[in-house]
């Protein structure tokens, strides 16, 4: 999920570079005299807002990208231990499919968490995903970064089983991390 991340991110510094280019190019064109005023304002209008919004999207995944790879010093033990605790089950994850349709399952901490994700109905994935009921109960835990791992995920178009697998491994592979990052303090 990172590596897909990781080439949309290029992928779009790549059109970052062709806009700038043809923005260069509109402004050569307008110097000699080639094009218009008019003509010359709209394109430029146009390729500036374009580059405005492809550079803030930019900013957003590479904001993401920073925040898959936690420093220890962003994550000291007893910061770790309460991702990981389990907490009482008035502050566990309902999982619903749909606004009063509970499914019957919860998760007390991020390890009950992903092993739901594995079986539960994709339409209470989506649900959860888009609402950022996942990325809210995630920031409370303690993990901002992971959150916003998760929020990326819905700009990326899966399908329903891309959006399980993404989900989980991006849970899982981050439990892992924290353990073993647990482990060396």
């Amino acid at each position: 999920m990172i590596e897909k991340l990781r080439m949309n991110l290029e992928e779009l510094e790549k059109t970052i570079k062709l806009l700038e280019i043809q923005l260069a190019k509109v402004k050569v064109k307008y110097a000699v005299g080639e094009i218009s005023e008019e003509a010359y304002r709209k394109k430029n209008e146009t390729l500036e807002l374009g580059l405005l919004l492809l550079k803030n999207e930019s900013k957003k995944m590479k904001e993401m990208l920073e925040g898959a790879i936690p420093s220890e010093a962003r994550f000291p033990k007893d910061k770790i231990r309460m991702i990981l605790e389990e907490l009482p089950i008035d502050k566990a994850f309902y999982f619903y499919t749909d606004y009063d349709q509970y499914t019957g399952k919860y998760a007390r901490n991020l390890k009950e968490f992903v092993e739901a994700v594995k079986d539960i109905e994709t339409r209470s994935l989506r649900f959860h995903l888009t609402r950022g009921d996942f990325q809210s109960w995630i920031r409370d835990l303690g993990h901002p970064e992971l959150a916003l791992i998760l929020d990326g995920l819905k700009k990326l178009g899966f399908n329903d089983e891309e959006l399980r697998n993404g989900i989980h491994e991006c849970v899982k592979k981050r439990i892992e991390l924290l353990e073993r990052i647990l482990e060396t303090l």
